[in-house]
């Protein structure tokens, strides 16, 4: 009795030729791997440097949204020539403007309370006939509007009013967090797009340089009827993990210098009386970081292949 042969399963064999792929790019990288490995810690390289602007920036934004509670801030110095009432009118509009997110009032009692408790002095105004503190209206813009462009516009407006004596803004600190990240944003983009390139030219060379090892055999797969997506299928794969590689060592080699910057770092936060803590890398920005290094990768590895399939006097 004859036996069935199997039935032919596309799906199946799809797999098995993309297995045989990976086991093929994985196997080339064992068979040379000190040339392999200088390409792979060459790729961490370029990866490990934007990454680390990345983290600086990242640690900059969070200690930016941490000191938004008590900073930046107006200060408005009311005149003493008007009543509670009108006062609580100015301050009423105030809350109502779509540009401030808080508005704080020291009314002078409070003010005169508050300078005897903290101040030496304190004493003295009690000899005094009528309390000489002005009342004071403190501003927290909203977010958007806590840029030094906005704060100043709206410094501008505030400063204006009839009630308003002396307006006060310290947007120095303003102005130096604002433009380090701003710096920082173009830096890590910039870096970013050219070590992309970067990576993407030295595994194509890598792999350039692979390809005329393998000339003969691939002249001889030619011949006997292989497709160019065959031939092209485990050299894409070998991109792919020296992509994967890389940024797989780029994240490592970035949480040992994290690692050893935390202690130095804590302390000289806490002379600064704040609790900050420095931020690595998360598991979705490992992720993210494995999965473009592979893209860019996979992409190198194509360019070159598509060159080099084509230059029929090479291969065929």
């Amino acid at each position: 009795m004859n036996q069935q042969s199997p039935k032919y399963n596309p799906v199946v064999h799809w797999v098995l030729l993309h297995i045989r792929a990976c086991q093929f790019a994985f196997m080339g990288l064992l068979k040379a791997p000190i040339a392999q490995c200088v390409t792979i810690i060459v790729v961490s390289i370029a990866t490990i440097l934007p990454l680390g602007f990345f983290i600086v920036l990242k640690n900059l934004k969070l200690l930016d949204a941490r000191w938004n509670n008590n900073a930046p801030t107006i200060s408005l110095y009311l005149k003493t020539d008007f009543n509670e009432d009108q006062i609580q009118t100015f301050i009423s509009r105030l809350k109502a403007n779509p540009k401030i997110d808080a508005v704080t009032y020291v009314s002078p009692d409070d003010g005169l309370a508050n300078f005897e408790k903290t101040s030496p002095l304190g004493g003295a105004l009690q000899n005094l006939s009528e309390n000489p503190l002005p009342g004071i209206i403190m501003v927290l813009p909203t977010p958007p509007n806590q840029n030094p462009a906005a704060i100043s516009v709206l410094f501008s407006e505030l400063k204006q009013s009839p009630l308003v004596d002396i307006a006060q803004l310290d947007l120095d600190w303003v102005k130096r967090l604002y433009n380090a990240i701003i710096i920082g944003q173009k830096m890590t983009n910039a870096l970013s797009i050219l070590f992309s390139l970067g990576i993407v030219m030295i595994i194509g060379n890598t792999l350039r340089i692979s390809l005329l090892n393998h000339l003969q055999d691939i002249r001889v797969l030619k011949l006997i009827g292989a497709t160019n997506s065959f031939i092209r299928r485990p050299f894409l794969y070998r991109g792919i993990l020296y992509g994967l590689l890389g940024g797989l060592l780029a994240c490592a080699l970035l949480y040992l210098f994290i690692f050893n910057l935390h202690t130095p770092i804590t302390h000289l936060v806490q002379t600064y009386n704040t609790s900050f803590q420095f931020q690595g890398l998360n598991l979705l920005n490992i992720f993210s970081v494995l999965l473009l290094c592979a893209a860019l990768g996979w992409a190198g590895s194509w360019i070159i292949l598509q060159q080099f399939l084509h230059q029929s006097e090479m291969v065929d």
